[in-house]
Parts: structure tokens; C-alpha cells; sequence
């Protein structure tokens, strides 16, 4: 499915989350929920023609909207406010990237919980299967029974037959 990126990285060419976006554009399997569910979160990118894309842009039309009539009155500190707001990008991006992988080491530590749960489970099954069979049980009374013939006979001869 195709992911796409909604805001100041629009149309961007880079690696988000693991995916790489070229033009805006990431192809991501539609099975990933989880990797969807980042890349929405941290990096504003949506699968194409979701809800979440079309309320992104949106929003995103609005903040534009927003900072283009504020910015007429501060036309003498924009160079100030523009390198702060690189600087602040910056910041923003190495924070959502530290986030993306926290919740990409989450979801690994979820994934091999549950795997460990599952093998635990999967093994005391497996015990109890075992003890329905125990080892180094008795021989089966068949084998007993030749025995207690012999013991039959010893008393028939000692009655005088």
C-alpha cells in the first residue's frame, strides 16, 4: 500500500521508520498495522486516500494557511525565526526518529514476549500430554498372568493332580 507523507516533508525523498519514501511516497505492506501506525504518529504519513490522510492534509492546509497570515507583520525577524525554525525542525525530527525506534523496540519486545508465551505454553502442554503417558510404568497385566498360572499349577499338584 502506499504511504504517503502530509506536511513540511511532503514529497520528500527518505528513510522513515525503516521505509524509504521517494517523492512523498513509501510502499508498505498492508499488513504492517503497526509500521502504519508509526509512521502516521511520528512522521505524518498516512496510507493514501485514508481518512487520516485527507484530515493530515487538512490540517496541514490550515498551519500553512495559519503561519502565512501570521508571518506579514514579522517580515524583519524571519531570518532569525527561519533558523530557529530549521533548528527546531531539527530537534522535532531527531525526537520523532528516537520515538519511532522506542516504539519499534516495543513492539519487538511485545513480539518476542508473546512468542516466549506461546512456546511456554506449547511446552506445559506438551508436560501434561506426557503425563498421561508416564515413563517406567509396570508391565501390562498380561505379562502377570503367565505367573499366576505357574502359581495355579503349583497348587493343582499339590491337590494331587
Amino acid at each position: 500500500m502506499d504511504v504517503v507523507l502530509v506536511g513540511p516533508r511532503e514529497g520528500q525523498t527518505c528513510t522513515l521508520a525503516g521505509f524509504d519514501f521517494k517523492d512523498g511516497v513509501a510502499q508498505v505492506p498492508t499488513n504492517a498495522a503497526s509500521a502504519i501506525h508509526v509512521l502516521g504518529k511520528y512522521h505524518s504519513a498516512y496510507p493514501r486516500d485514508s481518512r487520516e490522510y485527507e484530515e493530515a492534509q487538512a490540517r496541514w492546509a490550515r498551519t500553512r494557511a495559519v503561519g502565512a497570515s501570521g508571518m506579514t507583520g514579522a517580515a524583519p525577524s524571519a531570518p532569525a525565526t527561519s533558523a530557529d525554525g530549521a533548528k527546531a525542525q531539527a530537534v522535532e525530527e531527531e525526537r520523532a526518529a528516537a520515538e519511532a525506534e522506542m516504539a519499534r523496540l516495543r513492539a519487538e519486545l511485545r513480539a518476542a514476549r508473546e512468542a516466549q508465551r506461546t512456546a511456554e505454553a506449547k511446552l506445559a502442554e506438551s508436560a501434561k500430554a506426557q503425563e498421561g503417558k508416564p515413563a517406567g510404568t509396570p508391565p501390562a497385566p498380561q505379562e502377570e498372568a503367565p505367573k499366576g498360572e505357574k502359581g495355579g499349577r503349583a497348587k493343582a499338584k499339590a491337590h494331587g493332580e
